[in-house]
């Protein structure tokens, strides 16, 4: 009996110690569970932290250019309600909406699925998305400067892959578009952009274009913002324009109408020319022989006159036939009296 109850005692120890050894290995596998998801969640902040540093002072300066943009162009076009999509709000909605922004889609745009591709350096590459395989739209270039308050970047637009914003004759046919842009103490301080362009009226057969050669905003300047360009109707310059923007003071407005030489129209105008003078002298032509015609119809006619009075008096010269004369009453023909 008692050597019973020692192996029931000693079979509950053996359970007591393997329960005992359960919470040990629970509580080392909830350890490396919580150490997974804290590198995880490590993981996930370092990528937020690091999209928020490397986008943020290109989001606010995006933003900024994009109005400034708007601006130029309401000046411009003498429109203070022009609110049409442009190359830098393009640019400030896919930045917006990958640091996590909810925006709706710029109007006009004809896709609105982008990725960001981080660059080896800094700066990145903006592709569309909306098909196989992605198209480059644009990349940005960023240069710290060697210090954290002192940004500078600059843009390089594919501009075939803008024809839905500046138009598609201007996507055809400008230059490529680059911008500078310089972000300091959270502020844009310096833009300049080479060939910018924005097609401003399309129809059918025509389109007008506004195209600056000189783009350019300084924050520490008097002038802040000048403007140096022309208005373009079908490729061809009609009116040159330049605008200046003071930090006090009244906005300036220079503009100058062009007159522009057609060659082609012009060489059509010789050509009706031309063609003119050998119509009127073919047809001076015709007018003298016409007139000889009517001269020689003229001479025939008044011959063939002539020549019948001729033998209408020749007629009655013609001696009456014998044994016939006039009478002297009625002219009834008599017969003469024939002596024997």
């Amino acid at each position: 009996m008692r050597r019973h109850l020692y192996q029931i005692f000693v079979i509950s120890l053996l359970l007591g110690s393997g329960s005992c050894t359960k919470p040990i290995q629970k509580v080392e596998n909830n350890s490396d569970s919580t150490t997974l998801s804290q590198d995880q969640d490590q993981i996930k902040q370092k990528e937020l932290d690091q999209k928020e540093n490397l986008s943020r002072d290109v989001r606010e300066s995006l933003y900024f250019i994009a109005s400034l943009e708007r601006e130029s162009l309401r000046l411009i076009l003498k429109n203070s309600t022009f609110e049409k999509t442009t190359l830098f709000s393009v640019l400030s909605y896919i930045f917006e909406t990958q640091a996590g922004t909810k925006k709706s889609a710029p109007f006009g745009v004809d896709c609105n699925l982008y990725r960001l591709e981080k660059k080896l350096k800094n700066g990145f590459k903006i592709f569309k998305t909306c098909q196989k395989p992605e198209i480059l739209l644009a990349q940005i270039d960023a240069d710290l400067g060697g210090s954290e308050s002192f940004q500078s970047y600059r843009v390089e637009f594919n501009v075939k892959e803008w024809s839905k914003i500046i138009g598609f004759s201007a996507s055809l046919s400008a230059q490529p578009i680059h911008c500078r842009w310089v972000f300091k103490d959270k502020k844009v301080r310096t833009v300049e952009c080479d060939n910018w362009v924005f097609t401003t009226n399309t129809t059918t057969i025509s389109s007008e274009e506004v195209r600056l050669k000189v783009f350019q905003f300084n924050r520490d300047k008097e002038q802040q913002l000048r403007l140096v360009g022309g208005l373009f109707v079908d490729l061809v310059e009609r009116r040159k324009i330049e605008v200046l923007v003071p930090l006090q003071g009244r906005i300036k407005l220079i503009e100058k109408e062009i007159e522009v030489k057609d060659d082609f129209a012009d060489y059509l105008k010789q050509e009706k020319e031309k063609h003119g003078e050998k119509e009127s002298n073919q047809k001076s032509n015709e007018e003298k022989e016409y007139e000889k015609l009517i001269q020689a119809e003229s001479q025939n006619q008044s011959q063939n006159e002539s020549q019948s009075q001729d033998q209408t008096s020749g007629a009655s010269e013609i001696p009456p036939e014998d044994g016939f004369q006039d009478s002297q009453n009625g002219g009834v023909p008599q017969p003469k009296n024939r002596g024997r």
